[in-house]
């Protein structure tokens, strides 16, 4: 099976929702909409492409959505009529769903490579017209993806063509 993270338009994402009662984990909807700007808020750090100080917040959430060997990963498995079914974060995906434009940063599985590459190139002609700073995808070669990463006591904007690959296997 590939996996590959792909920042997917919510209109894409099946399977999100909201937080309901009972919900083991402690968070509440205010937890999850200020983690979902912690997100939006490291997207344009990246189309910036400037420096700015570290916060523990940014960290947590590029710790959290890009580093694949996370845990808190939201991942899905993209279906035969070109959606993503979510296995994992259906709550963190529904919460940045909310925000609009904020694409949701998940790692998709399927078995052949060319689909899930058909698949990305789908999600970039979107974001082209909603946020084009962040349409880098690993299929396009002459380009490379924008990351967020601790360095010292600042977080620097990387460019890394290895930051939307996945695990392969």
């Amino acid at each position: 099976m590939q996996r590959e993270l792909i920042l997917v338009p919510s209109a894409f994402v099946g399977g999100a929702t909201p937080i309901g009662p009972g919900y083991p984990k402690g968070y509440t909807p205010t937890h999850m909409r200020q983690w979902a700007a912690d997100l939006d808020q490291h997207y344009r750090i990246s189309e910036q492409g400037t420096n700015v100080s570290r916060t523990p917040e940014l960290v947590r959430v590029d710790r959290a959505l890009f580093d694949p060997a996370s845990g808190d990963r939201i991942r899905g498995d993209l279906l035969p009529d070109g959606r993503v079914a979510l296995a994992n974060g259906r709550h963190r995906a529904h919460y940045i769903a909310e925000r609009g434009d904020t694409p949701i940063p998940v790692w998709v599985s399927h078995p052949d490579q060319r689909e899930l590459d058909a698949f990305a190139r789908r999600c970039d002609a979107i974001l082209a017209q909603q946020r084009p700073a962040l349409v880098n995808r690993p299929h396009d070669p002459g380009r490379t993806a924008p990351q967020v990463r601790p360095a010292g006591d600042r977080l620097e904007v990387m460019r890394e063509r290895s930051v939307f690959r996945g695990e392969r296997g």
